[in-house]
């Protein structure tokens, strides 16, 4: 399955027409216990997908309400050694309740500062 996920990402990003300019992609990951695996294949696909694209790239992460946070994030950037340093400092933890999805993705869409072209937000996780 984790394959199957970054093949479409690198396949949607090289097919774009208007990945030409440039294509803004949000990582929004449950960082939840379960997701060991998930976060170990995200660290290594990064760079590959950096180099696809004219791509910035940011974070964000994701736990259960009273974990030690609720979300934090990477803003939106070019720089690929910024992102893979976020993500190889992720570690997958805490859990037990249902992740909060919604508080990634209300950061992944209001707090980033997308540019005006195309937006991804590939939202990765193990629960609803």
């Amino acid at each position: 399955m984790r394959s199957y996920i970054f093949v479409w990402i690198l396949t949607f990003l090289v097919t774009t027409p208007l990945v030409a300019s440039s294509i803004d992609v949000v990582f929004c990951i449950d960082t939840t216990d379960g997701m060991k695996g998930e976060i170990k294949a995200l660290k290594k696909k990064v760079k590959a997908i950096a180099q696809v694209a004219n791509v910035r790239m940011g974070v964000v992460a994701y736990r259960d309400q009273g974990d030690e946070y609720r979300t934090k994030s990477l803003p939106l950037t070019k720089n690929v050694k910024k992102v893979r340093h976020f993500i190889k400092n992720l570690k997958a933890a805490g859990g037990g309740e249902l992740a909060d999805v919604r508080a990634g993705l209300a950061v992944s869409i209001d707090e980033m500062k997308w540019n005006s072209g195309p937006r991804l937000i590939v939202l990765i996780g193990d629960a609803g």
